[in-house]
């Protein structure tokens, strides 16, 4: 079955770099192919073409990931721009709460509704009625 047949069967395999993949493992190629044509008999070449696409394909795999994992911290960073550029268009005490929490919190922290209050110096009457009020302008 030639290369284009290959792809024919299960078009998946259409980007494999073939031909890299030979030149990385050439050494090795040429070796088992001798040892093949030699006895006649192609199971160990089968056995090592095999080898050489899965090492391909866990690499390809393994740089998804990494890609997936650089796209998402992207994403993170533009937020935290965004969220950054809110602030800077508030004003007055809005916009010095919004820095005191950033300040002491940053984007990673945890916090909760009590230690903004402690931090901005609200009462827990006055954070009920901001929240309520909150959720209804969200809704």
């Amino acid at each position: 079955m030639a290369y284009a047949d290959f792809v024919k069967w299960e078009s998946d395999f259409a980007w494999l770099p073939i031909e890299s993949m030979i030149y990385r493992f050439q050494e090795e190629y040429y070796s088992v192919l001798n040892r093949c044509n030699e006895k006649c008999y192609s199971t160990a070449f089968i056995e090592f073409m095999l080898e050489i696409i899965k090492s391909v394909l866990t690499e390809t795999v393994e740089m998804s990931r990494k890609v997936a994992i650089e796209s998402d911290k992207v994403a993170i960073e533009n937020e935290k721009v965004a969220i950054e550029q809110r602030i800077a268009a508030m004003k007055g005490r809005t916009k010095n709460n919004f820095q005191r929490i950033f300040n002491s919190f940053g984007f990673d922290g945890i916090f909760g509704r009590k230690d903004i209050s402690e931090l901005c110096g609200i009462s827990r009457r006055c954070r009920k009625d901001y929240c309520k009020a909150e959720r209804k302008r969200i809704d």
